[in-house]
């Protein structure tokens, strides 16, 4: 992309409505030379220093509080000063913009930078969500000495596996994404023919033979204005490129408390409870925390996609709350909360509609395994697909499905971002789907009491097929009065190498799909429900 600079003059004035001094566009240089431009909120009548929040962000400072988070000035007035920073590239800051390549040394530079700006008590913290939520890890790993806390939310550390590729599969919200940087872009820039390239970019996913007929997701998007969406797709190993822009291989140099905020379908959850438990495990470990609510991307409200969650599930506030208390206990001189003190995770439980409180994550539990059995016809739901308790005794017949690459099976919820127009996600109703040949069903007997499932979920399937490398589809389903709903899904990419080396004299391939984490009630007489099939479109 090409280089930002600032389109509107510095300027600084009390809002008394808010209770806020506002200094907009305050300056910092980075270590290179790179002017970065933050919006900082103090008390409009300031009595004594306080810590400082910092969200570093590629959206433009003046939407901090979109979607995610209440207003700076609520944070003011609940003890903190607030600095919103556009990130090298964007908005108001200088510099080129690629994607995390930076982040490490502009987060500690402005960590350092936060800490000595007027009022401020010399600590720091990092909030934020989504993108400014990897910054905080990315700074994090180079061990600002004012950063004294960073509370990253539906992030994830690692920017290959738990970003970019999931299960060795393109993620295509990724074209998606960088799509909407482009059309932010043009529209700053009055560039009709950009602001039109991106609008086609981001409303294809909607419609499949649109996308399908248009250029593969390589060739998308222009390498004039994001060539390093183009690099993304060519390193496609978890290689020195990714480690050059993640932090997840350096989380050991982290030495602040973290409290990780994740969402059953959100697609970074994964990467949420990996760099949790990364860290978690560490025998000098700092505090390490651990919330999953049942939203998407966004923290939503009493309902989840076709699941109705109740008033518990409301997000924005509450966690709004959590967090001024993590950032009080390790910042400030202010009393934490009893609840973090005691409880290291806290996650809601689908169906039970609570918030359940557990010192380790997954909580202990007893493993359960449950075997794929059938006549050789569990396609669809009216087929004789079955999920048993005991594994066949003789040989079975093979189930068989027919996978056409370009009529790919659609993707009815899941975890998917950001868009519900394009990218449908969250627990849906899975009637659809379950009525194409093109899937293979297997249905539990009902429950003879409650179970919950909490932890990760892994399908294993052997397979074999005539293409010369293949996708798997994973989807797990709860049952309840005849309406089935996704609770974890998954894909397994195996390219045409992975695939050979894989398969067995017969050619039977031993296929490990490691699905969405979850904590899911099951009650007496529901059933449990998996799909398989080779294709989750658009996700």
């Amino acid at each position: 992309m090409t280089d930002a600079r600032l389109a509107e003059p510095y300027a600084r004035r009390v809002h008394m409505w808010a209770g806020v001094d506002l200094e907009r566009n305050a300056e910092m240089v980075t270590r290179d030379g790179i002017v970065l431009r933050s919006d900082i909120y103090r008390p409009a009548e300031a009595n004594s220093s306080r810590p400082v929040l910092l969200h570093r962000t590629p959206y433009g400072k003046d939407f901090v509080h979109d979607g995610h988070y209440l207003h700076p000035a609520w944070y003011v007035r609940n003890g903190f000063i607030v600095v919103v920073q556009d990130i090298r590239g964007r908005y108001a800051s200088d510099g080129r913009f690629v994607p995390y390549l930076h982040e490490h040394e502009d987060g500690y530079d402005a960590v350092e930078w936060a800490a000595r700006t007027e009022g401020a008590n010399g600590r720091v913290g990092m909030y934020g969500a989504s993108y400014p939520g990897m910054v905080q890890y990315l700074a994090a790993v180079e061990a600002p000495p004012s950063l004294g806390a960073i509370s990253p939310t539906v992030a994830a550390a690692d920017l290959h596996s738990h970003w970019t590729y999931e299960g060795g599969a393109l993620r295509l919200f990724v074209p998606a994404w960088t799509a909407a940087l482009l059309l932010e872009m043009g529209l700053r820039r009055d560039d009709p023919e950009l602001v039109a390239q991106s609008r086609n970019i981001r409303t294809v996913p909607a419609h499949t033979n649109a996308w399908l007929s248009s250029a593969p997701p390589i060739d998308l998007i222009s390498p004039e204005h994001a060539n390093f969406y183009g690099d993304w797709l060519i390193h496609t190993e978890n290689d020195d490129f990714w480690h050059d822009r993640s932090a997840f291989h350096r989380l050991e140099d982290i030495r602040c408390p973290v409290l990780h905020i994740g969402a059953w379908f959100d697609m970074f959850l994964e990467g949420a409870v990996a760099a949790y438990s990364k860290l978690a495990a560490r025998r000098d470990a700092p505090e390490q925390w651990l919330i999953i609510g049942p939203w998407g991307h966004l923290p939503g409200g009493e309902k989840t996609g076709d699941l109705v969650t109740g008033p518990n599930a409301r997000g924005t506030v509450a966690l709004d709350k959590i967090q001024v208390e993590f950032f009080h206990r390790h910042l400030s001189d202010v009393e934490g909360s009893r609840t973090l003190k005691q409880d290291r995770i806290r996650y809601f439980e689908l169906f039970a509609n609570t918030w359940r409180e557990d010192s380790v994550w997954p909580p202990p539990s007893k493993e359960q395994t449950l075997y794929l059995r059938s006549e050789g016809s569990a396609n669809t739901v009216g087929g004789d697909g079955r999920l048993a308790d005991e594994p066949a005794i003789e040989s079975e017949p093979s189930d068989v499905y027919h996978c056409i690459p370009h009529r790919p099976i659609a993707a009815v919820g899941g975890h998917t971002c950001c868009d519900d127009d394009a990218l449908v996600s969250g627990p849906r109703s899975q009637h659809f789907l379950e009525r194409l040949p093109e899937v293979l069903v297997y249905t539990s007997e009902p429950f003879s009491k409650d179970v919950t499932i909490a932890g990760p979920v892994t399908a294993t399937i052997w397979t074999g097929t005539e293409a010369v490398s293949a996708d798997y589809v994973t989807r797990l389903c709860v049952v309840r009065d005849g309406l089935s709903i996704n609770v974890s899904d998954g894909i397994k990419r195996l390219t045409a190498p992975e695939l050979a080396a894989v398969r067995d004299a017969e050619g039977v391939a031993r296929v490990v799909v490691n699905m969405q984490s979850t904590a899911t009630l099951v009650r007496k007489g529901d059933q449990l429900r998996l799909h398989i099939t080779s294709s989750a479109f658009p996700a």
